[in-house]
């Protein structure tokens, strides 16, 4: 039986449906469901006891192991085979997106027959009585039959799981095109109509019509039990699915594998290991990242310096202390473990940040370092909407200047009180207990400076020029100008303390300006792979940059941005983990040498790259850095603080992401807000622009979600995209102007107004089936591309695809379509695109999560090829119909009202997450007129109006009798009189 609203489910013992209606495909994850449920709902649905398994989550209810235990205690036990045959025989990455799922087990429900089923939305959870955490989850409602249904089915975990994937991976989501194309061709067979059906030991086998022909999700969750384990309905295993119906087959190949669809062959593999790759890399000798130190108490803007000598990196050593640049504060000093690796950018959590792993030998509070000019220590940083404080502390008082990288040696620069400070860590790894050092060299000046050192629970001496003093529980010392001195910690003995400091050469390296001028290079091994000429012909050409994967240091390669040095002829390629890269050779025709060197290392989740002039720049999340070779051997000696303006809370979602320049040198880059809550700073959602001289940052406009870049026009305006969720019913495409509110109410903004007249309109909606994660916006040159030269494209990151972006004003409202471009999805997400010298356009991206293409990243090249493209170039809107400009002439014949097919819907702007289609329908098409030169259509379209969103399908032959199928998803505001 099937409730009316219902997509599918699997229950044990029988088929049946208990899911809601058909959820969207979410642009964000849906990872626990806690933004659905209230306290009131965790008593009224019961608590539930987490287990872990085979690297699920698994969630029992609290009633199960009272009433059932020994059925629990089995359940969970098969449970754990299922899975663990999964994780043996599902591929990365598809697996690690299996594991994104909870797995919930409930006691059965009065009145529903007891099963395994997932629950594509919360709508049918809430009317059900059911818990609405388990949207996008899968529940388990019996443990009673797990044993016997498991002789039936050996792994209908995987189906279950199965569903999930579909849902929440696949281009389309539950709409996917492949699977719906191959269940209606096994429809048309009719080759499952009488298939033999297994029911396990001691009742025969029967044959009927299978199961897997009820809909295209069952078809596709019950081949795949064939195609990775054992179906209960013929064919049973993959090599019955691969005789019976070999189609299937290859497409779960393809599905499963999440194989790359750009023409390309994988690139150099990285050596095996356990170890996933953020354990594995090598960050360099500091790492800048948000660690949290001490509960409570969180370095927002914080380095890790690793202190001990030797290989691996920052996160490999056994001794650090932690920076807070924000405050100018040594927020730690620890031993032993690095961090737990918990975080977005490390293990992929989302609502985590990272925390200090090992022994903390002290903890100072997130406050100043350094007292201010007139000698206070009350914290002049913003106050937050939470009360707690953030963003750097005003200028005259502190300012972080960068860090010098000599070999091993980490020394940071900062100006207190506009006096220069230079800083360096290291340690003395003594026993019982190692002693911390930190030396400074002070500027010159008239006065001292006084800084916080460490709760006096430490034992501290102070050797150089200087004085310490102990008050209200805590070491202080004063510096005077001039000073070169050393603070000497520990929790160990005085004795050794004091015998340490003197040792004859107790005052060596006091001299840190030395360590400033640039060392010798420690990363000039280059990595070399070669270019992948695009295959075939068509309209547009790939070729594939692959990447360094099997690099030195184990980099996990997911690029973030990139920008083309100066002469044109190399990249630098930022990577979201820390890295920035030198690649020479893109320019040459593939296949060509590519030579890859590691320029940069231990950044904070760069995701935007940009020259200036010679000088170039990385957009980080705690601040936007130039990156200084201060010795000309090809490797930044200086991680220079341009400006660090930027508020940073811990929040996994709010990332800074894109960068471009404008003809003064400003700069511009976009801050995401958080995911699911209200916003804590003001750049919380924002587009922002930072002066030329790095002084100063300005709000130029608010009201965003997760704005993947900035596109800067000649007029002064932007275009900014914004991703589906809460106060964003769809996705959205936006011309920007300064001043303007673009509909987030979790953005940091004035606007209280909910209504949709009080935000700023998106020139486009988009669809989620369209495009499920728009990423930055890129002008083709004019004279570039043929026809193509001066339109606007976009790049997603959550479909691998490139759009066209034809649009109009119309009495002051923007307006326009999206339709791809006829080239295949690459595998990746793409985010940032750069046109060449040579007039092709280079993109590059990365896959984090909620992506049809999880390829870790790549880095591509795009030509416009020899054929006929047919791609939107103009849309305009009138009184009665559309005027459709294309790059390319049509068939006169084939232009036909028949040929076309318009259909409209509407949205719901809500504190929701997303928004279903209302008022869907079509629209007639009564008139198709083409014009003289072949590429303008004229459509008449009597009952055309307004409307938030369209869908125009396009079927046409072009010149040379080829089939043009596009499909435009717009936005119509105004109709134009004429």
């Amino acid at each position: 039986m099937f409730h009316p609203q219902a997509l599918l489910v699997y229950l044990l013992g029988f088929v049946t449906a208990g899911c809601s209606t058909a959820a969207h495909a979410e642009t964000d994850a849906v990872r626990a469901g806690e933004g659905l449920r209230t306290q009131e709902d965790k008593g009224k649905y019961g608590r539930r006891v987490t287990h872990a398994i085979e690297g699920w989550k698994v969630l029992v209810h609290e009633r199960l192991p009272v009433e059932e235990p020994d059925a629990t205690r089995k359940a969970l036990e098969l449970l754990g085979a299922q899975l663990k045959e999964i994780t043996r025989v599902v591929p990365e990455p598809a697996l690690t997106r299996l594991r994104e799922v909870q797995l919930w087990m409930s006691p059965e429900y009065p009145g529903f027959r007891a099963g395994a089923e997932y629950h594509p939305d919360a709508g049918w959870l809430r009317a059900n009585g059911r818990d609405p955490a388990m949207a996008k989850q899968v529940e388990f409602s019996s443990v009673r039959n797990f044993e016997a249904e498991t002789l039936r089915m050996p792994n209908f975990a995987l189906h279950e799981l199965a569903h999930a994937f579909h849902d929440r991976v696949l281009e389309g989501g539950f709409q996917n095109a492949s699977i719906q194309s191959a269940f209606e061709r096994a429809q048309a067979s009719k080759s499952y109509e009488r298939v033999e059906r297994f029911f396990g030991p001691g009742r025969a086998n029967t044959f009927e019509r299978a199961y897997a022909m009820n809909t295209p999700q069952e078809y596709f969750a019950e081949s795949t039990e064939a195609y990775f384990s054992r179906n209960d309905f013929f064919p049973f295993t993959r090599e019955e699915l691969k005789r019976h119906d070999p189609e299937m087959e290859r497409l779960l190949g393809r599905l499963w594998a999440l194989a790359p669809v750009v023409n390309t062959r994988p690139a150099p593999a990285a050596a095996a290991s356990a170890e996933p790759p953020y354990q594995r890399m090598n960050f360099g000798p500091a790492l800048f990242w948000t660690y949290q130190v001490a509960p409570g108490n969180i370095a927002q803007k914080g380095i890790a310096v690793r202190l001990d000598v030797g290989p691996g990196g920052v996160s490999n050593g056994k001794a650090w202390m932690i920076y807070e640049h924000d405050t100018m504060r040594v927020a730690a000093a620890t031993t032993g473990a690095f961090v737990d690796w918990k975080g977005i950018g490390f293990d992929g959590s989302h609502g985590t940040h990272t925390g200090l792993s090992g022994d903390r030998h002290w903890v100072n509070p997130d406050a100043p370092g350094w007292a201010s000019p007139g000698g206070s220590w009350e914290d002049a940083r913003l106050v937050g909407r939470d009360g707690r404080r953030y963003g750097p502390l005003p200028r005259d008082w502190t300012r972080f200047e960068g860090l010098y990288l000599h070999g091993n040696r980490v020394v940071l620069s900062a100006k207190i009180h506009g006096v220069r400070v230079l800083e360096s860590p290291d340690w003395i790894e003594t026993s019982p207990q190692p002693v911390f050092t930190r030396t400074f060299n002070v500027g010159a000046w008239s006065g001292s400076l006084r800084l916080r050192i460490a709760p006096d629970s430490v034992r501290v001496v102070l050797t150089g020029a200087g004085s310490l003093r102990r008050q209200e529980g805590f070491w202080f010392a004063d510096l005077p100008g001039g000073a070169k001195a050393r603070l000497w910690m520990t929790r160990g003995d005085a004795l050794t303390l004091d015998a340490l400091t003197k040792l004859p050469d107790a005052e060596r390296g006091f001299d840190l300006e030395p360590l400033t001028r640039g060392g010798p290079a420690q990363e000039a091994t280059e990595t070399l792979t070669t270019s992948e000429p695009a295959r075939g012909s068509s309209p547009f050409a790939v070729d594939v940059f692959p990447l360094p994967v099997g690099n030195p240091w184990s980099s996990w390669m997911r690029p973030g941005g990139f920008d083309f040095t100066p002469d044109g002829r190399a990249a630098m390629v930022a990577t979201w983990n820390g890295d920035v890269w030198r690649v020479d050779g893109l320019t040459a025709e593939a296949p060509a040498p590519l030579r890859w060197r590691r320029v940069a290392r231990g950044l904070f989740q760069p995701l935007g790259v940009k020259f200036r002039g010679d000088d170039l720049f990385v957009t980080c999340r705690d601040q936007l850095v130039r990156l200084r070779d201060l010795n000309g051997d090809g490797e930044m000696d200086f991680l220079e603080n341009f400006n660090s303006d930027h508020q940073v809370t811990e929040h996994f979602h709010e990332f800074a992401m894109g960068l471009q320049t404008d003809a003064a040198g400003n700069f511009y880059y976009a801050k995401s807000g958080r995911h699911a809550l209200d916003s804590v700073v003001p750049h919380h959602g924002t587009l922002l622009r930072v002066s030329a001289d790095g002084m100063g940052t300005v709000i130029l406009a608010t009201g965003f979600r997760a704005a993947n870049g900035v596109c800067l026009n000649e007029d002064g305006t932007f275009f900014v995209t914004d991703q589906e969720g809460f106060w964003t019913p769809k996705n959205r495409i936006n011309r920007v102007r300064a001043g303007g509110f673009y509909g987030n109410m979790f953005g940091f903004t004035s606007v209280t107004n909910t209504s949709d007249t009080a935000m700023e309109p998106p020139m486009i909606w988009v669809t989620n089936a369209k495009d499920r994660s728009p990423a930055e916006l890129v002008w083709v040159p004019p004279g570039v591309w043929g026809s193509l030269g001066g339109s606007l494209l976009e790049l997603s990151y959550g479909t691998g695809r490139i759009y066209a972006i034809p649009h109009e004003e119309v009495e002051g409202h923007w307006q326009g379509a999206i339709c791809e471009l006829p080239m295949p999805a690459f595998p990746t997400g793409v985010m940032r695109g750069r046109f060449g010298q040579d007039g092709a356009l280079y993109a590059c991206g990365l896959f984090g999560w909620a992506g049809n293409a999880p390829a870790p990243g790549g880095f591509y090249r795009v030509r416009r090829g020899s054929q006929p493209a047919h791609v939107p170039l103009k849309v305009h809107a009138r009184q009665g119909g559309l005027s459709i400009t294309f790059s390319d002439a049509f068939d006169p014949a084939s232009v036909q009202p028949d040929a076309f097919a318009l259909k409209v819907w509407s949205l719901r702007r809500t504190a929701n997450y997303g928004s279903k289609h209302f008022d869907e329908r079509s629209v007639d098409i009564t008139g198709a007129k083409l014009g003289k030169d072949g590429r303008v259509i004229e459509l008449k379209i009597p009952d055309l109006a307004p409307t938030q969103c369209y869908e125009l399908k396009i079927q046409l032959s072009g010149v040379d009798g080829g089939k043009v199928d596009r499909s435009l998803h717009g936005t119509i505001h105004r109709l134009s009189p004429k």
